[in-house]
């Protein structure tokens, strides 16, 4: 599938479908982010999609970590919708997709995570909008997390992103806080 950006000459906003280069500078925390983007004016800019981060930790810890989310991956049901179908085939192709979300839909899972789906936080259901007062990117409602490195969640945790653009680099903070109150920082 093709990546597609759109310009309405009426009302001047722009939208896009595709992999998203959200020009992020973590040092050696590696992003990919895949799904909609829609720019209404020049200060609301929106991203619902994928958005994984790939960096160094202890293994321990994201071993700890994930089965203890895993065991409480928050209350509500993580939906397989038509726009998590969307983004899984523009990073895994159109036709593993097809195998994939039959995975989904009989297991909960994959049988295997795909190796583009494969990183340290892999975060498959957000919304992400800019704060042009605080320069930043800020997540809104409840975060989709699909996996901890190879561990598959799938679930909704209560939480937040930001990702603060800076001079010469950004910062990234993420808070998870699981269905029994644990909290990831």
């Amino acid at each position: 599938m093709s990546n597609i950006l759109l310009l309405d000459e009426k009302t001047c906003t722009v939208s896009g479908d595709g992999m998203i280069n959200l020009n992020l500078n973590l040092g050696r925390i590696k992003t990919q982010s895949v799904g909609k983007i829609l720019n209404k004016n020049k200060n609301q800019l929106e991203l619902d999609g994928f958005l994984m981060f790939d960096f160094d930790f202890s293994k321990d810890a994201m071993e700890i970590m994930a089965q203890d989310i895993f065991s409480a991956p928050g209350e509500e049901i993580f939906e397989y919708n038509k726009d998590y179908e969307n983004n899984l085939s523009k990073l895994v192709g159109k036709d593993q997709k097809e195998d994939l979300m039959i995975d989904l839909e009989m297991n909960d899972a994959f049988e295997e995570l795909p190796k583009s789906m494969n990183y340290t936080l892999s975060f498959t259901d957000l919304n992400l909008v800019w704060d042009k007062k605080n320069k930043a990117f800020v997540t809104k409602g409840n975060l989709g997390l699909g996996s901890i490195k190879n561990t598959q969640i799938n679930g909704v945790l209560n939480g937040h992103i930001l990702i603060e653009k800076g001079r010469n680099s950004d910062v990234l903070t993420i808070y998870l806080q699981t269905e029994f109150y644990d909290e990831y920082f």
